[in-house]
């Protein structure tokens, strides 16, 4: 099937890659492939695609058989997409768990409205989320029985929105590990240390942030990449030994992060953005935010930092830090490695074998 429509529509193969799992077994997955066929190609010039998005997880929702709810001992549902599958287990007597990946949206719509008045010039990026849609998310919460988020800021901002804490449980997002490598002789020092923002190019990763605190402590002995989707906004000039490496594919990470020797992401909103894992995974000290999820990976001075969203003075404090101190990245990264190590899909995996067995009294995944 993925031949064909590769064959058929050609330019959403990478897309169509990214959604096939080799390693589970095609007896365990029930796909409605055309239908996400059909909304992958329809987005190929949409600007906003949250109403094909919308129409997607509606259709997606009313697909699934009511005997697939009743044989479930316990049913889980993603944030955005799980509105009517919620309902449904309410009316069939069946527990629903939320898995929510992202801050509350009221919350991520404040920060919004902040930065469109902090980078007026990044604004056209920054595209609020229609009331109907806010409402369902918190429709979904409302109903789940329990609701699983990546991070400690993410409860946070569920709480400060009225979602009852006990009903909230944190279960930090894993990565591939073992995927990425990272040893000492790697990361030598020449003349200047390199820093590396991996995310896309927007206001809510931070990255206007980043290229103004760059700019106003004017680094002579070190360098900045800048590298992930999107675009810089024409207005913004970069800064001096800031390099813009545009897209990278997922097979040119592991070169991307060994060219580093610490990781900068200073982002305003996430759920736990796994690209910080992947950098300690390589070797490289991260300096992230409390909104970032970069509490739930950095141990204080040890293999990072973690600085409040929008402070221009912690993030230069934090970065001066290591040009001062240069011999303290490779110690840095290697406590950085064996953090990285306890975020496996594994490690998740068995975090939601624990949940599931608190609601239903038996291990449902093996």
């Amino acid at each position: 099937m993925a031949r064909l429509i590769n064959f058929l529509f050609k330019g959403i193969s990478k897309k169509i890659s990214n959604r096939i799992i080799e390693d589970v077994p095609a007896s365990k997955i029930k796909t409605r492939q055309l239908l996400e066929y059909r909304t992958i190609y329809m987005m190929r010039n949409v600007l906003n695609p949250e109403d094909l998005i919308y129409r997607r997880n509606r259709k997606f929702q009313q697909s699934i058989p009511d005997h697939a709810i009743k044989e479930s001992d316990v049913v889980i549902g993603f944030d955005t997409s799980s509105w009517i599958l919620a309902e449904r287990c309410k009316l069939l007597g069946k527990k629903f768990i939320l898995d929510v990946s992202i801050g509350h949206p009221i919350s991520k719509e404040k920060i919004y409205e902040e930065l469109s008045v902090l980078y007026p010039e990044w604004k056209e990026q920054i595209v609020p989320k229609k009331k109907t849609f806010i409402d369902l998310e918190c429709r979904e919460m409302q109903i789940a029985d329990m609701i699983i988020v990546p991070s400690e800021f993410v409860k946070l901002t569920l709480v400060e929105n009225g979602v009852m804490p006990e009903k909230i449980t944190v279960n930090p997002f894993g990565t591939v590990v073992d995927q990425f490598t990272w040893t000492s002789n790697k990361k030598k020092l020449n003349e200047k240390i390199v820093f590396l923002f991996l995310g896309s190019f927007s206001a809510r990763k931070g990255l206007p942030l980043l290229l103004d605190a760059w700019k106003e402590l004017n680094i002579s002995n070190a360098e900045l990449i800048v590298a992930g989707y999107g675009k810089i906004p024409d207005a913004i000039a970069l800064p001096r030994n800031v390099i813009n490496k545009g897209v990278i594919a997922k097979g040119e990470r592991q070169a991307l992060f060994d060219s580093a020797h610490v990781f900068l992401f200073p982002s305003f909103f996430e759920g736990l953005a796994q690209v910080q894992i992947e950098a300690m995974a390589c070797g490289l000290p991260i300096v992230g935010t409390k909104n970032s999820g970069a509490q739930e990976l950095v141990n204080e001075g040890i293999n990072g930092f973690v600085i409040e969203a929008g402070s221009k003075a912690q993030l230069m404090t934090a970065i001066k830090y290591f040009i001062d101190n240069p011999e303290k990245t490779n110690e840095m990264g290697k406590a950085a490695k064996k953090k990285a190590e306890q975020f496996s899909w594994d490690t998740y995996g068995k975090r939601w074998n624990s949940i599931i067995l608190k609601e239903t009294g038996r291990f449902i995944l093996r």
